[in-house]
């Protein structure tokens, strides 16, 4: 299981023309959210 200190810190960068990159936490500083964290085969 992770953490929520472990998962506060992963970088996160947004996709499209203006790149983001910013921290995981930074989603549920000042609001809830949900996260979903898929790890892929390989």
């Amino acid at each position: 299981k992770a953490t929520l200190e472990f998962l506060e810190e992963i970088e996160l960068k947004t996709l499209g023309s203006e790149e983001r990159r910013f921290k995981a936490g930074e989603l549920w500083k000042k609001n809830g959210a949900v996260i979903m964290a898929v790890r892929r085969p390989g």
